[in-house]
């Protein structure tokens, strides 16, 4: 078993830095079969659906609040120039609430 920690900056707030850790099996996988989450440089189209690993709770008002299991639809950005590294914009499927959320809480939703 091994660990690897993420470190996620805050969008408003730089000097916040969040980390994630995940514990691997010798297969790389973390948590189980398929929980290995995205890595935040990942670059995933619009309407792709995302499953929820970790809950997140919302920072700001734009940002979407989850818990492990939801699902999230990515949605453009409305300016380009508001999306950070990391940071995707969304529709979390229960509540059909629009906003931000960090990709690497997410994973890839098996249909």
């Amino acid at each position: 078993m091994f660990y690897s920690t993420s470190l996620l900056n805050s969008r408003d707030q730089p000097h916040v830095t969040h980390a994630l850790c995940h514990v691997y099996d010798r297969s790389g996988v973390s948590g189980g079969a398929g929980m290995t989450p995205f890595s935040p440089t990942v670059d995933l189209e619009v309407g792709t659906i995302v499953e929820c690993i970790h809950e997140y709770k919302a920072v700001d008002d734009d940002e979407l609040s989850f818990v492990a299991g939801n699902l999230i639809t990515i949605v453009p950005w409305d300016a380009e120039d508001e999306q950070d590294e990391g940071w995707f914009m969304g529709v979390l499927q229960a509540t059909g609430t629009k906003g931000a959320f960090p990709i690497n809480y997410t994973k890839a939703h098996q249909r």
